[in-house]
C-alpha cells in the first residue's frame, strides 16, 4: 500500500485535508495511472461534497479514460458548485469538443471569457469551436484576441493562417503561416498549411517544398502526404502522387477523401479496378459523401457500365440534389442507354442549375473522355 492510500485508510481524527487527496490524486494520474487516480478524488469529494476542483480534474480524467457520460456528469457538477470559475467552464468545452458538440464548446467558451477577458485557452477553444461551425470570420476575431493575449504562440498564428485559408485569405494566411514557422521552425502543421495555402495560389514549387520540410519533421502526419499527392496529380505526376497517397493512408487509413484521392490517381494511371477498389473503399468509410458516388459513376460510366453508373449518379444526387455534375453525367450515360427523354430531363435540370454548364455540352464533353 502506498503512503498516499495509507494516508487515507488512516483514523477519522487523523483525515487528511481535501486538497491533501486532490494531490494525490493528481500526483497519480500524472504518473499515467489514471484509472489509480479515480479513489483519490472520490474520497475527496466524501471530504468535501462542495469540491469543485476535485470533480473538474475527476471529470478530465475520465474523459481521458473514455467515461465520457461520467466526466459529463463531473463537470456539470463543477460548474454548479463554482459558476464564477472559468476553468471549469473551461474543462466542459473540453468534453463538448470531444463529443463534436461545437455549439456547446463555443458556449462554455463563451462563458469563461465573460467571466475572464483574458483567459486565452478559451478565446482559442471559442475560435476552433466556430470554425468546426463554418463561422469562420468570428473565429478570425477570436484568434485575433489569442494573439493579442499571447503573441508568441506558433498555435495561435497556425489556426489564424488556417482559418484565413479558409475564406480563401492565401496571402494573409502564408503570412500567418509564416509568423508561425518563424516561432517554431519545426511546426510540421504550420509548414504543411504554408503548403496548401501556395498550392492554392498556383505556386506549386514552393508549396511541395513545404510539404516535403512537414514530411521531414513529422513523417507520420498524413497531412502534407496528401497535399503533396494532390499538387503533384494537378502537375501530371500521377506515378509519385500515387507514393504520396499511400503514405498519406499508411499513416491515417480511415480517412475517406485520401482513398478518394488515391482513386482519382490510379484513375489517371489507367488502373481501372484499382481505382474502383478505391472509390469503394473511400464510400465504406464515408457512405454520404457526393463526390466519391460521383466519380465512381464516372468510372464506371467509361468503363461501359451504365446501369452501374447511372445507379451511382443517383446516389450522388440523393446526397446533394443540385449537384450539377452528377445531374449532368447521369442525363449522358441515360442517353448512351437509350433513354432519350430521361437523359433529356436529367441534362435539362443540369442546366438549370448551373447554365454554364451548357459550354460543356457544346464542347463535346461526355462520360467516355
Amino acid at each position: 500500500m502506498t503512503k498516499e492510500r495509507e494516508k487515507i485508510a488512516a483514523a477519522p481524527e487523523e483525515l487528511p485535508r481535501p486538497g491533501e487527496v486532490l494531490g494525490a490524486g493528481l500526483a497519480t494520474a500524472s504518473a499515467g495511472k489514471l484509472a489509480e487516480a479515480i479513489p483519490f478524488f472520490d474520497f475527496a469529494l466524501r471530504l468535501d461534497p462542495e469540491y469543485a476542483e476535485a470533480y473538474n480534474c475527476k471529470g478530465l480524467v475520465l474523459m481521458e479514460l473514455g467515461k465520457l457520460e461520467e466526466a459529463f456528469q463531473c463537470l456539470e457538477q463543477a460548474t454548479a458548485c463554482a459558476p464564477g470559475n472559468p476553468k471549469f467552464w473551461y474543462s466542459k468545452s473540453l468534453l463538448f469538443r470531444r463529443l463534436n458538440m461545437h455549439e456547446d464548446e463555443a458556449q462554455a467558451c463563451l462563458k469563461a471569457i465573460h467571466i475572464d477577458g483574458k483567459y486565452t485557452l478559451a478565446w482559442y477553444g471559442r475560435a476552433r469551436a466556430l470554425a468546426k461551425l463554418g463561422e469562420v470570420n468570428e473565429a478570425l476575431l477570436c484568434l485575433d484576441r489569442c494573439i493579442e493575449l499571447e503573441p508568441f504562440n506558433a498555435d495561435m498564428w497556425y489556426h489564424r493562417g488556417a482559418c484565413e485559408a479558409m475564406v480563401g485569405a492565401y496571402d494573409r494566411a502564408i503570412r500567418s503561416f509564416d509568423r508561425a514557422i518563424e516561432l517554431n521552425s519545426e511546426h510540421a502543421r504550420a509548414w504543411c498549411g504554408r503548403g496548401e495555402a501556395l498550392a492554392a495560389t498556383g505556386d506549386h514549387k514552393a508549396a511541395l517544398q513545404c510539404f516535403e520540410r512537414a514530411c521531414g519533421i513529422d513523417p507520420a502526419m498524413p497531412d502534407p502526404w496528401y497535399g503533396r499527392g494532390r499538387v503533384q496529380v494537378e502537375e501530371g505526376r500521377y506515378e509519385e502522387a500515387l507514393q504520396a497517397f499511400d503514405r498519406a493512408i499508411e499513416a491515417y487509413p480511415d480517412l475517406a477523401e485520401m482513398w478518394l484521392y488515391r482513386g482519382w490517381a490510379l484513375e489517371l494511371l489507367a488502373r481501372r479496378d484499382d481505382a474502383l477498389a478505391s472509390y469503394a473503399r473511400a464510400i465504406e468509410l464515408d457512405p454520404e459523401d457526393p463526390v466519391a458516388w460521383c466519380m465512381k459513376g464516372v468510372l464506371l460510366g467509361r468503363a461501359g457500365d451504365c446501369a452501374g453508373g447511372i445507379e451511382s449518379f443517383d446516389r450522388a444526387i440523393a446526397l446533394r440534389p443540385d449537384y450539377v455534375e452528377a445531374w449532368y453525367r447521369k442525363g449522358l450515360l441515360l442517353g448512351m442507354a437509350g433513354r432519350k427523354d430521361e437523359a433529356s430531363a436529367c441534362i435539362g435540370r443540369a442546366i438549370e442549375l448551373d447554365p454554364r454548364i451548357f459550354e460543356l455540352i457544346k464542347n463535346g464533353i461526355n462520360a467516355s473522355t
